[in-house]
């Protein structure tokens, strides 16, 4: 259950990342040049901040997503060979263990989606503040230029965990985990 515990983590972590930056979002309203100025530092602090996080939790987050490669393997065997289940632990086992892990898998995988999202809403108002606005001062155009570029959280600064990141994700793993069965009844005959 300690991967479970991090999955929690993660999932706190992103969510109060995105309402840092939704409250960043609505901090833009204001048509005062010094906003700008100070929003460009905040922003500046925020994308420090899922940098180091980023650096911190993506490897954690990897090996999350290996844990949980490994439970859906170990369900889907147990699901298609049945008789093999020695007793009632491991049916027990399985029936805590697969839905718990792929209830902390979704948590993670959409909270972190959820922060590009929040990260999208901040560059639209951004070039909306900068189409519709009447004065271009050089604060809004720097702080454009520094939110057009999205924050997105990553899977060991491989993969950029974005919506079809869980589809995608769900049906390799569970590719694979077909395709080790069938190699696994290879080697039996």
């Amino acid at each position: 259950m300690p991967v479970n515990l991090f999955a929690m983590y993660y999932t706190v972590v992103c969510c109060n990342l995105r309402n840092v930056i939704i409250t960043f979002k609505k901090s833009l309203d204001s048509s005062d040049s010094t906003v700008y100025d100070d929003a460009f530092e905040n922003y500046l602090a925020i994308r420090r901040f899922v940098v180091e996080m980023e650096k911190d939790l993506s490897s954690l987050l990897f090996t999350s997503s290996l844990f949980n490669a490994c439970i859906m393997y170990f369900g889907l065997t147990c699901w298609m060979y049945p008789e093999e289940n020695v007793g009632s632990a491991q049916v027990a086992s399985i029936v805590f263990l697969v839905p718990a892990s792929y209830i902390a898998f979704f948590a993670m995988i959409l909270s972190a989606c959820r922060v590009h999202e929040a990260s999208v809403s901040v560059c639209d108002k951004g070039q909306e503040l900068l189409r519709f606005g009447h004065v271009q001062t050089f604060s809004k155009i720097r702080l454009l230029h520094v939110i057009e570029k999205e924050l997105t959280l990553t899977v060991w600064k491989i993969v950029p965990i974005k919506r079809n990141f869980l589809l995608v994700a769900m049906g390799t793993i569970f590719t694979y985990c077909v395709l080790l069965d069938n190699l696994r009844g290879v080697t039996r005959n």
